[in-house]
């Protein structure tokens, strides 16, 4: 083509007829189209077995050097195979992975296999999905800083990573810093914990002493106000510490005696509009603690003088808003006037906030309470809702029992039954009523397990 058109320059009166024969000769020589010349023909199979010979090279790259990565092509960086060979011995190469691979849970997870921070290069979503984190915080703790910021206060996503890693509470929500169960969970992991834990609550007396009945070097983290006490923090936290102790004694052992609190019979009718909470009656001196042993149940000693109450909450704060629960127990206890004692879940049991003690008494109390039911007389206060609670269900069935040496038996007929029916609330004990005593009268320790074992 150059010598055409050297000679079209030395022959100007052939310059016309010469140029206008340039265009065939083009096209026998390259084609009209790219894909009639046979140069490019050639460089598309060509073009194919390139591609995949570079593949190749590529993954036998990343085997070798994870950090090749930073160096290939868009293609290779979103080869799932390439990727995955290069995080597996250079798990922060994901960073150079394509968008779409660094939302692989299999290609993140991997990638933290061999470096846990990894997850810091995984896309947005990944970060933000619950089960993913989940399960990249029981890899490593500290991956908690990566996650979503939804996700830092999500308490179980929190207390998973405490628990492998007490330092990743530094990266939890301000919320859970202040929660103190959380906190103290972390603290058993390690007293260093507790530097990470909310202000508020290294200046709580009560949360400093719980902390240090695990491990008394967590004096150290209180605020300087109760640095001036510490002595008498220390002394108390040991009396919580045996206190503990004690109750897992009594748990291996399945002692025969639990203590439960009770309210004398005058002091409840002298209630009015509502009952006060366990705290409350405990401040004033008016609960009175007895010990219920199973043997004694099973005699029967405590079914004429005891009284327990079965009822549903109908509020999550507040058992008994209106009163109405709290008059129909008055006028119970003035129509049987041998009743002495009586215990209710809220009276009877530390409720709502509890200080590191009560949290061990409802701990000591709550598994033991079917005795309460198995061997006093039980009131169901029964409204409309009743039937449809777990609790109150279970708590039924063990007043329909009667304990016998060989077993749990039917309280049937005048003489053993020890349960009484009060329907509230618009109730009707020819409905609610029956329907309970359909239910469970009969209900032997095999069904009441298939009933109650069901969600409500």
């Amino acid at each position: 083509r150059h010598r055409l058109l050297r000679r079209v320059k030395r022959t100007p009166a052939l310059a016309h007829s010469s140029l206008l024969a340039a265009p065939p000769v083009r096209t026998s020589l390259y084609g009209s189209t790219k894909a009639e010349r046979p140069g490019a023909k050639l460089s598309s199979s060509l073009r194919d077995k390139i591609m995949h010979q570079k593949m190749e090279a590529a993954l036998k790259a990343a085997r070798v050097d994870g950090w090749c990565l930073m160096s290939l092509t868009d293609e290779q960086r979103d080869s799932r195979e390439i990727v995955l060979e290069a995080v597996r011995n250079a798990g922060d190469a994901l960073q150079f992975a394509s968008e779409q691979l660094r939302c692989d849970r299999e290609v993140v997870l991997e990638a933290m296999k061999q470096s846990a921070q990894a997850l810091r290069h995984a896309s947005d979503s990944l970060k933000a999905d619950r089960d993913f984190v989940l399960e990249a915080v029981g890899v490593k703790g500290s991956v908690l800083q990566y996650a979503s910021q939804c996700l830092k206060g999500d308490p179980d996503v929190v207390e998973k990573a405490v628990q492998n890693d007490w330092a990743s509470l530094e990266f939890a929500d301000w919320r859970l810093k202040a929660d103190l169960e959380l906190v103290m969970k972390a603290v058993q992991v390690s007293p260093e914990s507790l530097k990470h834990a909310a202000a508020e609550l290294l200046r709580n007396r009560d949360a400093v002493m719980e902390a240090c009945s695990f491990n008394p070097a967590c004096i150290d983290y209180a605020s300087p106000e109760l640095q001036t006490c510490k002595d008498e923090i220390l002394r108390d936290s040991q009396a919580l510490s045996k206190k503990r102790a004690e109750l897992a004694d009594s748990s291996e052992a399945l002692d025969d005696e639990c203590d439960f609190y009770f309210v004398a019979r005058d002091t409840f009718l002298g209630f009015r509009n509502r009952c006060p909470s366990f705290q409350e009656l405990e401040k004033d001196g008016l609960l009175i603690k007895k010990p219920i042993r199973f043997a004694d149940g099973v005699r029967g000693k405590y079914r004429k003088h005891m009284l327990s109450n079965s009822h549903r909450w109908e509020t999550p704060e507040k058992p008994d808003p209106t009163g109405e629960q709290l008059r129909a127990v008055q006028k119970y206890l003035r129509k049987n006037t041998d009743i002495e004692l009586v215990w209710t879940d809220y009276t009877g049991i530390p409720q709502g906030h509890r200080t590191a003690f009560e949290k061990l008494e409802f701990k000591r109390m709550l598994p033991r309470v079917n005795r309460l039911y198995l061997s006093t007389s039980v009131l169901l206060l029964v409204d409309i809702s009743y039937p449809s609670r777990f609790w109150t269900q279970f708590e039924a069935w063990l007043a329909m029992r009667k304990c016998m040496p060989d077993g749990l038996q039917g309280a049937e007929g005048e003489g053993n039954a020890r349960f009484h029916f009060e329907c509230i609330h618009s109730a009707d004990d020819s409905s609610e009523g029956a329907k309970l005593r359909r239910m469970w009268r009969r209900a032997t320790p095999d069904k009441a397990y298939k009933v109650l074992s069901a969600p409500d």
